[in-house]
């Protein structure tokens, strides 16, 4: 039941922020990412307020659980490889790959793939 509300919270937030977002981030997100947020999630043991603060407010705490989570979110959506390697060709529309592959080649020697998506993640949305 935490999940399914959490799951209610993160779309409305979503909702309320989607009259300032790229509609096609908007619409590739629904499609994309959207549906393994639950799963990952309990996959991971995270705590959903993390979770909500991570995706509203760009915040990156130092937690092992947010950055398997990550981690999660882009392999199930297969956005990252379970090998650690990007899958370039499902990132949406108008994504800076420039600016993607510079952060994954910063990231690309970090053997724990949990960091290595914490830090990809986090290059990639903040810089």
């Amino acid at each position: 039941m935490k999940i399914f509300v959490v799951i209610l919270v993160v779309v409305s937030c979503i909702d309320a922020q989607l009259p300032t977002l790229n509609p096609i981030a908007v619409e590739w997100f629904e499609r994309t990412v959207h549906p393994f947020l639950s799963n990952c999630i309990c996959a991971t043991g995270v705590e959903e307020k993390v979770v909500l603060e991570w995706l509203n407010a760009r915040e990156y705490p130092n937690n092992a659980c947010l950055k398997c989570f990550i981690k999660c979110v882009l392999v199930t959506s297969n956005l990252f490889n379970p090998d650690g390697t990007l899958n370039f060709l499902v990132f949406r529309p108008g994504v800076d790959l420039n600016h993607l592959t510079l952060c994954y080649n910063q990231t690309a020697n970090e053997s724990d793939l949990c960091q290595r998506a914490y830090n990809l993640n986090k290059c990639a949305r903040t810089t």
